[in-house]
């Protein structure tokens, strides 16, 4: 896919550098203090940036007219759709830069050759079957529980829906990160798929369709990279789960919603491990179809002829149990 930038330096793309790096030590989310941060701010802690602008506002100009929207070819005969070919490439990559690891929670980051806003990525552990987890993560309905920012997400289109793969056209609404930020919207191809019995991933980009072409009034168009997740099973407890998100915002944003979005997707793995790992709460598992799981092992049929070799022994054939004969009663005359 391509980025277009169309007309003078006056519709050039500039980004002020805290939207690269979440640099600033800004204030935690009162939900994240005690969970994933104490004290300083975990996102903040990368490599040291000057913010210049005189008020921190990012002079982010994303226009509708800039962006071209990759066309997905739906009958495509690759061996993975584009999104999930992407985020497996960006999760491989080798140059992701650790930035903290606590609480059971790494966070990476790294930059992107398309984009110049950098791909975060966040790992951690959650005790759960993988069946488990796929199973919640491809309920497109599921995405406002575990993401606070995300509105409503709609399925414009249903393009496969198989035992082992999800893909669907996805229309997505999003909450205003703070005050003076306006909402977002987006439509992203959103993947679900199984890649063997050991990897759940789940791909999202974005794209167009004929539905949607034109944001509501009152919303932001955002452009979607490359988002999902990767889950890998550890053992027969234990998965390990990577959220990874690219992505650019649209429109313009202070350096502290881009520190407050990133904060937003750290939660959600620390949101999602905590439901995953409530016994009493029902998830209807997504299994593997190619894997076989039998619960209980069969039983070989009896031979309608048998042999003395094979002939079922029963306590009456060896004395074991006899009837006892009920003796008549004689009466005189």
């Amino acid at each position: 896919y391509q980025r277009r930038v169309h007309g003078s330096s006056s519709s050039s793309l500039t980004y002020d550098a805290a939207l690269l790096i979440p640099s600033q030590s800004l204030p935690v989310p009162s939900t994240m203090r005690g969970s994933i941060a104490s004290g300083d701010d975990l996102l903040s802690q990368t490599e040291p940036t000057e913010v210049t602008s005189p008020k921190s506002q990012l002079s982010i100009e994303l226009q509708q007219s800039q962006l071209v929207i990759p066309t997905v070819d739906h009958s495509s005969s690759s061996t993975h759709p584009l999104e999930i070919t992407k985020i497996l490439e960006l999760h491989k990559a080798c140059d992701w830069i650790n930035a903290s690891t606590r609480g059971g929670l790494t966070y990476d980051y790294k930059t992107v050759p398309y984009s110049p806003v950098k791909a975060v990525r966040f790992t951690i552990h959650i005790h759960c079957s993988l069946e488990r987890f796929a199973g919640y993560i491809k309920d497109r309905n599921n995405c406002p529980e575990f993401d606070k920012l995300t509105n409503t997400v709609d399925a414009l289109e249903i393009i496969e829906d198989s035992h082992s793969t999800l893909t669907e056209i996805r229309y997505m609404t999003i909450k205003s990160a703070m005050m003076g930020v306006g909402k977002r919207d987006g439509i992203v191809r959103a993947t679900s798929t199984w890649m063997d019995g050991e990897t759940f991933v789940q791909g999202m980009m974005s794209v167009d369709h004929p539905t949607k072409d034109k944001s509501q009034p009152g919303y932001v168009r955002t452009f979607t990279h490359s988002y999902g997740f990767i889950a890998t099973k550890v053992d027969e407890t234990t998965i390990e789960v990577s959220l990874l998100v690219s992505s650019d915002p649209g429109g313009s944003l202070p350096s502290a919603a881009v520190n407050f979005g990133n904060g937003v997707q750290a939660e959600k793995v620390q949101i999602i491990k905590k439901i995953m790992e409530d016994k009493s709460r029902i998830i209807t598992s997504w299994f593997n179809p190619t894997i076989s799981r039998n619960t209980s092992p069969s039983l070989p049929m009896a031979s309608s002829t048998l042999d003395s070799s094979t002939a079922i022994v029963t306590p009456d054939d060896v004395g074991i149990s006899k009837k006892k004969k009920k003796k008549k009663k004689k009466y005189s005359a």
